[in-house]
């Protein structure tokens, strides 16, 4: 075992190894680190057990300019140099703050810089109208939620506004916490997707939907993987858009995270119209503590 900059010496150094192999694939480890814009340096550290990636050297070397082969995912390798331990969290968590920080500051500066006061105006405006669109579809989900729970006898409540603020982390902040009585399970958290229909494009609907699903099951996940698991809570991502339902669907027990996890659709149109698919569980055989919403 390696100990890195981190100061984590307990990891799965050879996993790793395997998986940037497979992700590598015909390439050559230099073309690889070429490809994925890191230094070919670094990477042969990585293989010599040298070196222990970071969460955003992962994520670097699982990004669309790496094209990893062999299905290799941010999440797969994650759980591989053991960032789902707590002290390795705090260490992730910290990473990707600072590296989403300053990428927001620099794009921030630039588009600063290029806007006219009209054409910031008019952002600042179709903003405030995704906002608003966002909270009506999320007052609607609770609703629905709620009377969903109702029917199905559930017993739950809500938890207060000052509970939520001291006991979660801010970058994720539930949209909605409930407690409920369901075998282990003690607490549900509802996280709202929602996907502004506009993003989606008209002429090039399908290539930027695509797109856009990639980038935002990217940072879904991303948030996750800063979490430990928690026997007595499940986590679902309620979402508009039936398309990015079944998108996120399709990592039915492929997602690197370990807990109670569900995505649920909520027609925007049709609030009688509901769905939910597990994608994970906390124990390998948790499909016994399977509970719907529908």
């Amino acid at each position: 075992m390696a100990r890195g900059r981190n100061g984590i010496d307990e990891y799965d150094f050879k996993k790793v190894v395997e998986m940037l192999t497979q992700a590598k694939g015909e390439r050559s480890f230099r073309e690889y680190a070429i490809d994925a814009k890191v230094s070919p340096a670094n990477l042969y550290r990585i293989r010599k057990g040298d070196y222990k990636p970071s969460p955003q050297m992962l994520k670097t070397l699982t990004s669309e300019n790496a094209a990893p082969r062999g299905n290799i995912t941010f999440e797969d390798l994650m759980i591989a140099a053991g960032y789902q331990d707590k002290n390795s969290l705090e260490i992730a968590r910290q990473d990707m703050i600072e590296s989403e920080y300053e990428s927001q500051r620099e794009n921030k500066s630039i588009r600063d810089l290029e806007e006219s006061d009209e054409e910031r105006e008019e952002r600042m405006r179709r903003r405030e109208e995704r906002l608003a669109k966002r909270r009506a579809f999320q007052m609607a989900s609770v609703g629905m939620i709620y009377t969903s729970l109702a029917k199905k006898g559930i017993e739950f409540k809500q938890a207060d506004a000052a509970q939520i603020e001291v006991e979660v982390d801010r970058r994720i902040r539930p949209d909605i916490i409930i407690s409920v009585d369901q075998d282990k399970t003690k607490e549900w958290w509802f996280e709202v997707a929602y996907i502004e229909p506009s993003r989606l494009g008209n002429n090039e609907g399908i290539r930027r939907g695509r797109f856009y699903f990639e980038r935002y099951k990217h940072l879904v996940f991303a948030k996750l993987m800063f979490m430990e698991p928690d026997e007595k809570r499940k986590i679902s991502i309620v979402v508009n858009n039936e398309d990015f339902y079944e998108e996120l669907a399709k990592y039915q027990n492929k997602t690197a995270y370990r807990g109670e996890l569900s995505v649920i659709f909520i027609d925007p149109d049709d609030f009688t119209r509901i769905e939910e698919t597990y994608i994970s569980h906390y124990d390998v055989e948790g499909i016994d503590r399977e509970f719907y919403i529908h």
